[in-house]
C-alpha cells in the first residue's frame, strides 16, 4: 500500500524509531528523508520483519512400527511463517524432512508445507523407541523466534519369538533390526551363515528375503524385537533359491511371482530332514526352485492370489514300500520306491557337510523301480548305516 507519515517530523540528530503496534512476522517497508533548512535530501528505503512468536505444542498421532504423525501448531504466527521440527531420540538428534525422512540438518518449512491441519508423517524411525519431537519457528527474515514445548510419542513394539534346533538350520530374518549382523541376530551360532546362488556363499550379515543354513549347539530360543516384515520381494534365479520369510506365517499358495508361473518346486523346509511346507513361517528359510529368473512376492495382506501347482506333490505319489537308513547317531531318513512311473520331483541341493542325507542319484525322494533295473543310493554323513 502508500506509504503513510509516522507522526510529525522528528527532533534533531533522531538516529532511531520505534514503531508499534505491528503485525506478528510482517515486512515493514520505511523511506527515511533527512532535512535542515535548505530542504530535504533524497529519501533512504530500508525494510525489516517483525518477529514471529513460538509456535504452539505439536500434537503427536499415529505411531507405527516405524512411524509417527506429527501437526504443526503454528499459534499466532501467520501463512508465511517458516517452522522447522527437531527429533530426538535416545542420544540423537536429527530433523524432520518434508519427504518424511529424518536428516541432520533442519528443514525449514511453512505450516502449509508440513501438511497443514493433516500433519506430516514422519517415518523411517525405529520400533520400541520414545521420540522427542518439538516445533520451530523463524521469521522473514530467518531469525530464530522460539520453540514449542516438547511432546513425546513411543513407536509400536513388535516381537518375534521362536527357537532354533541343535545343529543345521535354515533360518532367515523377518524383522527389521538396526544391526543385521549374524552374531547380533543368531549370537549362539556356532557357523558362518550360508546362503544359496548356484552354490553355497558364507554372508556375514543377514539380508531380508533370503534363508541361511546356520548351526547351533543347541536347541536356542530366539526374540527378535523390532519392525516387521509384512511384504517381501525376493530375487530369484533359474535353479534352486532359499528364500526368507515375513513376520507372520504365509500359505505356499498364496505366494506369487514376477513373472508369473516361474514356480516349479514345493517348498521345503528342514528340520533335521527335508519336508515339503504348507506355509512360509517365520525366521525359516525354504527351498524352492525356478523356471526362469524373476521375483517372488511374499505378503502378509489378504487377497493375494492363490498359485496352481505346477508339479506334482511328493505325498501323492503311490508308493510300492519304504526304505528307511539309519547312521550311527541313530538319525533316520526314508526313501520310497513307487507303484508306477511318476515324474517326481527332485529335492532341494544336500545341506551341508556333515549333515545326514540320503537320497537316490537322481536326486529325488521317491523313484520307479523298473523291473531289470537298479537305482542308486547317494548318502553324506554317515559312516556306519542300517537300512531297513
Amino acid at each position: 500500500g502508500p506509504f503513510v507519515q509516522l507522526g510529525g517530523d522528528l527532533p534533531p540528530n533522531t538516529t532511531s524509531v520505534t514503531d508499534l503496534g505491528l503485525d506478528i512476522n510482517a515486512r515493514m517497508y520505511y523511506r527515511i528523508a533527512p532535512f535542515n533548512g535548505a530542504g530535504e535530501a533524497d529519501f533512504a528505503e530500508i525494510d525489516a520483519a517483525t518477529l514471529a512468536v513460538a509456535p504452539g505444542s505439536p500434537v503427536l498421532s499415529d505411531a507405527t512400527y516405524s512411524s509417527l504423525r506429527i501437526t504443526v501448531n503454528p499459534y499466532l504466527n501467520p501463512p508465511a511463517t517458516e517452522f522447522a521440527i527437531p527429533v530426538q531420540v535416545d542420544t540423537l538428534s536429527l530433523f524432520a524432512q518434508v519427504d518424511g525422512s529424518v536428516g541432520p540438518n533442519p528443514e525449514w518449512r511453512t505450516y502449509a508445507a508440513w501438511g497443514g491441519s493433516g500433519g506430516t508423517v514422519i517415518s523411517g524411525l525405529r520400533s520400541c523407541r520414545t521420540y522427542t519431537l518439538a516445533v520451530w519457528s523463524r521469521n522473514l527474515d530467518s531469525i530464530y523466534a522460539g520453540s514449542s514445548e516438547e511432546d513425546q510419542l513411543a513407536l509400536q513394539c513388535f516381537s518375534l519369538n521362536s527357537s532354533v534346533s541343535s545343529g543345521w538350520n535354515l533360518v532367515s530374518l523377518p524383522v527389521n533390526l538396526p544391526d543385521q549382523s549374524r552374531m547380533t541376530v543368531f549370537p549362539t551360532s556356532t557357523s558362518a551363515a550360508f546362503g544359496y546362488q548356484g552354490g553355497y556363499q558364507q554372508h556375514d550379515t543377514l539380508s531380508h528375503g533370503y534363508g541361511y543354513w546356520l548351526k547351533f549347539n543347541g536347541a536356542d530360543p530366539v526374540e527378535l524385537v523390532g519392525e516387521p516384515g509384512l511384504l517381501d520381494s525376493i530375487p530369484v534365479q533359474a535353479g534352486w533359491n532359499i528364500i526368507g520369510s515375513v513376520a507372520t506365517p504365509v500359505g505356499v499358495g498364496t505366494v506369487g511371482s514376477v513373472p508369473p508361473g516361474i514356480i516349479s518346486s514345493s517348498f521345503y523346509g528342514y528340520d533335521a530332514a527335508y519336508s515339503v511346507a504348507d506355509s512360509i513361517r517365520p525366521l525359516r528359510g525354504y527351498w524352492v526352485k525356478a523356471n526362469a529368473p524373476g521375483l517372488l512376492i511374499v505378503s502378509t495382506f489378504l487377497g493375494a492370489p492363490a498359485r496352481t501347482a505346477a508339479h506334482i506333490a511328493p505325498e501323492t505319489l503311490p508308493v510300492t514300500a519304504t526304505l528307511t537308513f539309519t547312521n550311527e547317531r541313530g538319525e533316520s531318513r526314508s526313501l520310497r520306491i513307487l507303484a508306477k512311473d511318476a515324474p517326481a520331483e527332485e529335492l532341494p541341493p544336500t545341506p551341508p557337510a556333515g549333515t545326514f542325507d540320503v537320497r537316490y542319484g537322481s536326486q529325488r525322494e521317491a523313484e520307479y523301480l523298473a523291473p531289470g533295473k537298479a537305482l542308486s543310493v547317494a548318502v553324506q554323513g554317515a559312516e556306519e548305516m542300517v537300512v531297513r
